[in-house]
């Protein structure tokens, strides 16, 4: 059953505006059943003109999320095998994240009038992943 993109991304924001501070990545904390868990992630790729994909392992298990840079907005769509779990339109340092346990595709769609290139960036495992971080290779389409 697919959900209406709009209450798909009303969930997501709601998720990052919970669980996202203006503090540095190293310093992010989030609340957990009322308690604050600090979280470490790790720039896996810093992503020219877009924003970063980062890297957290913690007794959750594993995850990944993006972090929006530039001024403008950004249209993400994160694809785990054939099909697409997850739309979301980010605004500049606001964040998608996701668990990883299957290797992902993210798709980076720039909204400007200049219409710059499609970033894609491909997320997979190595082998017994376990909180190893994943491999990542970053292409751009037009």
């Amino acid at each position: 059953m697919r959900l209406p993109i709009q209450i798909l991304v009303a969930a997501v924001l709601a998720s990052v505006i919970a669980t996202w501070s203006a503090a540095p990545a190293a310093d992010h904390a989030s609340l957990r059943s009322g308690s604050a868990v600090n979280e470490e992630w790790t720039t896996l790729e810093a992503v020219a003109g877009v924003g970063r994909l980062e890297w957290s392992c913690s007794d959750g298990g594993a995850r990944v999320r993006f972090m929006a840079k530039g001024g403008t907005s950004e249209r993400v769509s994160v694809r785990i095998g054939s099909s697409t779990t997850s739309h979301a339109l980010l605004q500049r340092r606001y964040a998608l994240e996701l668990p990883f346990s299957h290797p992902q595709t993210w798709t980076i769609k720039r909204l400007s009038e200049s219409l710059p290139p499609v970033v894609v960036i491909d997320v997979q495992g190595k082998g017994k992943q376990g909180c190893r971080a994943p491999e990542v290779e970053v292409r751009t389409r037009n």
